[in-house]
């Protein structure tokens, strides 16, 4: 992973690809769990960026563009128990 104007560039292997179980909200929950999760611990990152073998992909599956970097979305966080303090 490198860290350049707060984007993370994540280079990934072709298993993403190869392994993924595709689907629009499997593409979803992969990308958004590696972006909120970067994110929300390692505050110099704003935005990540998805690579798979060096190069830049349409898509995992074919269902979510990965052209561009994608930001924190708090729609695929879990909600906190009663009483935690909320980071985002």
């Amino acid at each position: 992973m490198k860290i350049a104007d707060e984007t993370a560039v994540v280079d990934l292997g072709k298993q993403l690809q190869e392994l993924h179980p595709g689907g629009s909200a499997s593409e979803m929950a992969t990308i958004y769990s590696l972006t909120n999760s970067l994110i929300t611990n390692l505050p110099e990152i704003k935005r990540v960026k998805i690579l798979v073998d060096g190069a830049e992909i349409l898509s995992i599956k074919g269902h979510i563009d990965t052209r561009r970097p994608f930001v924190f979305n708090k729609e695929f966080v879990a909600p906190q128990a009663k009483g935690e303090a909320n980071k985002r």
